[in-house]
């Protein structure tokens, strides 16, 4: 029972909050807005890619391996990974 209790709790706050910053200056929902206008997103596969890259080039930095056995070990990860991560690499590649 207290933690529906708790929860609404604290959705009146968060509401009064909102509320509160709202009515004491509108121009941080304007920057908000401006700011997410200009920055672009990465789709999910390129994401999935440059995390892919960064592994590769701490495998090779890191533990001084062959570029062959690099390769080995990317193929092995990349063959375990699931299928949706699979199509998605596939799309982007």
């Amino acid at each position: 029972m207290m933690i529906a209790h708790t929860t609404i709790v604290f959705l009146r706050y968060i509401m009064l909050a909102v509320e509160s910053r709202n009515s004491k200056d509108m121009r941080t929902v304007e920057l908000f807005y401006y700011v997410c206008d200009e920055l672009t997103d990465i789709k999910y596969a390129e994401a999935l890619l440059l995390l892919l890259e960064l592994l590769k080039n701490l495998l090779s930095g890191v533990a001084l391996l062959p570029e062959k056995q690099v390769n080995e070990i990317m193929d092995l990860f990349i063959s375990s990974l699931p299928k949706v991560f699979k199509q998605r690499l596939k799309l982007c590649a």
